[in-house]
């Protein structure tokens, strides 16, 4: 995973397996899950990018249920994903606000 890369974000697996890893690479709790994650992604690249119903942490956990994305902190559902995905995908499109960074002082 590249640190402030507009053209790639993270996906939910970088951040699920970021959030739940040591700074010396040791996996803080249900290693077994945590390695299997791994697996899955070395395997095939591209499905941490799948949908929140197939992608490696889906996988490896089962899906989300009851309002709550796994990984991704309180508050956050499919549903304010979904919602909010269009006018991410404008903002970064038209290029006059970039993402992740603050905007200037009047």
């Amino acid at each position: 995973m590249v640190a402030n890369d507009p053209a790639n974000p993270p996906s939910r697996t970088d951040i699920f397996v970021v959030t739940h890893t040591r700074k010396n690479g040791t996996f803080v709790s249900e290693e077994v899950r945590q390695k299997m994650i791994n697996e899955i992604v070395a395997r095939d690249p591209s499905s941490k990018y799948k949908d929140l119903d197939h992608d490696p942490v889906a996988e490896v956990f089962g899906k989300d249920g009851r309002g709550q994305v796994l990984g991704l902190g309180s508050g956050v559902s499919k549903t304010t994903l979904m919602v909010a995905a269009p006018y991410k995908k404008k903002v970064r499109a038209s290029g006059e606000i970039k993402v992740g960074t603050p905007k200037p002082n009047r």
